[in-house]
């Protein structure tokens, strides 16, 4: 059977991996399935597939199911509970050691069993060449690295650290769970600057476990549409393409997504625009930012971000000087 080609989104929670995602979602190579990592979290009939139906009504998923696993009833508190005890930043020696328990090898055996064949039904019942998948855990990014039958490829998304530490410390809404107000996780400056910190590190270091890897800039994204997708599918040797969504600054989001968890961008539809959100330049303290700085500084210079605080520009798009 030919190998599932994934290309697997990593970094920090927060980075503008959603609306990647959607925009590589409007290249016909691409099918674009949201957070695989979390699906077996999802509640069936009280959670939106990134279509806008619920889950137990989407057509895709219903296909993909079938395909995958026939008649056979699948539990997800099960298929979860067997993740944590193999997907897991703790696990990752484990994973990837020659010499494993027999516990941890066969939990991984069954585990991954279901992913593989949850991937192939993906890859058959979209008819689509390449599956991207926004987890960005680097435990999942590990795991898929060790499994034969998936061709591994990489974006590694970065994105200034405070501005991913004062947006895990905005309240938002999760809009794909219905019939309930519920609302997305806050954490202090502190916690997600060491997040932060540790997942770009473990990303970087993961590399050489990819067929290609390719590191890009939210920032880049937003000031340079174009060239970015672009430079994305040339990492994937995708020559022929069509980018007649972008539009400058805007981008039109016309093809239907199937998308698990992330962003609420998952579920808008037609032209939005581009934009930078530097609203933490103003609006953080500055003992928060002290502390993430502290914490952060040398990826922060190695991404090419300033360290020093510099007067906020009016288009933060415009070229330095």
């Amino acid at each position: 059977m030919e190998n599932i080609k994934v290309l697997f989104i990593t970094g920090s929670g927060r980075s503008g991996s959603t609306l990647l995602e959607r925009m590589l979602g409007q290249i016909d190579a691409f099918v674009s399935v949201g957070e695989i990592r979390h699906f077996w979290r999802q509640d069936y009939k009280a959670e939106l597939c990134g279509c806008g139906r619920l889950f137990r009504e989407c057509p895709f998923w219903t296909a993909v199911f079938t395909e995958a696993f026939g008649s056979r009833k699948i539990n997800f508190p099960e298929i979860l509970a067997l993740r944590q005890k193999v997907d897991r930043i703790r696990y990752i020696p484990a994973m990837l050691s020659p010499w494993q328990t027999q516990s941890y090898k066969k939990d991984k055996k069954n585990y991954t069993d279901i992913l593989i064949a949850l991937y192939q039904a993906i890859k058959k019942v979209s008819g689509k060449e390449i599956i991207i998948d926004s987890s960005k855990d680097v435990s999942s990014y590990y795991l898929l690295s060790t499994l034969p039958e998936i061709d591994l490829h990489v974006i590694h998304l970065v994105r200034d650290s405070r501005a991913v530490a004062y947006s895990w410390q905005r309240k938002k809404v999760q809009p794909h769970v219905v019939n309930e107000t519920s609302f997305m996780p806050v954490f202090s400056p502190r916690h997600s600057a060491w997040e932060w910190f540790y997942r770009n590190i473990l990303a970087e270091a993961g590399k050489v476990r990819a067929q290609t890897y390719f590191r890009l800039r939210y920032k880049d994204i937003i000031c340079e549409p174009t060239g970015s997708i672009k430079l994305v599918c040339k990492s994937l040797q995708l020559d022929t393409i069509s980018l007649n969504f972008i539009n400058e600054n805007h981008v039109t989001l016309q093809q239907e997504n199937h998308t698990v968890s992330g962003n609420p961008v998952r579920f808008q539809k037609g032209e939005i625009q581009l934009k930078l959100d530097n609203e933490w330049q103003e609006a953080m303290s500055k003992r928060d930012k002290q502390i993430v700085t502290a914490i952060t500084w040398p990826f922060l210079l190695q991404y090419g971000f300033p360290v020093r605080k510099k007067k906020a520009k009016e288009n933060p798009c415009e070229p330095k000087n």
